[in-house]
């Protein structure tokens, strides 16, 4: 089966932005982000939000004192995010996608960032671009830096997905210079109660090593 194109994976989004934006903000960012609220690093300092969707989570990290980039491919998610009323003028957008993260790396080659926030993002990803993903977020990485990454578990009929486990993409990690720091597996949407028939999630920290 021939890998499906970027566009392929974004029609949904293109087509219903305002749609999904409600079923994102079922959650609010504390919810969907409090298994890694811990392990962020201090403002003020530079993080990126890849497949930052409406923008909900970078916004509410920018309010936080955070200079945040957001990475988003989908037109329609972009414009619709930019004219939110509670969009944030300090969050920077940029057209780029995994697995290669090329304009992000061109718009901004002498300053790397102190995190990455990944929120359900890799599961848009083919299996066969994840060793060109890691290596792509280690490489806009500042030394020690962290990511933080929800994989989720299940399909949806309505979008197209690529499930993966934490030990298919754990020699991927170390690969590209990354380690795992903090692991919690198969937990449910906490934001619909964990009912049958709902996703199940795993939440990895990742840190980048030291020069």
């Amino acid at each position: 089966m021939p890998k499906p194109s970027l566009s392929q994976i974004l029609a949904p989004y293109e087509a219903d932005p305002e749609g999904y934006s409600r079923l994102w903000r079922q959650a609010t960012s504390e919810e969907a982000l409090r298994l890694f609220l811990p392990f962020f690093p201090l403002p003020p300092c530079r993080g990126v939000d890849i497949g930052a969707g409406d923008g909900r989570d970078a916004t509410f990290l920018a309010h936080r004192g955070y200079t945040m980039t957001a990475v988003e491919p989908s037109a329609a998610l972009r414009r619709f995010a930019q004219q939110r009323p509670d969009a944030n003028s300090a969050v920077t957008w940029v057209d780029d996608a995994l697995p290669d993260l090329w304009n992000v790396r061109r718009s901004v080659p002498e300053a790397r960032f102190r995190f990455a926030l990944l929120s359900s993002v890799l599961m848009h990803v083919p299996e066969d671009d994840h060793d060109s993903a890691m290596v792509a977020l280690s490489a806009i990485l500042e030394p020690c830096g962290r990511v933080f990454l929800s994989l989720r578990q299940q399909t949806d009929p309505a979008r197209l997905m690529f499930p993966t486990t934490v030990a298919t993409l754990t020699p991927k990690i170390q690969r590209a210079g990354l380690r795992i720091v903090h692991a919690v597996e198969n937990l449910p949407s906490s934001w619909r109660g964990g009912s049958v028939g709902v996703p199940t999630w795993d939440f990895l920290v990742l840190e980048k090593g030291a020069l």
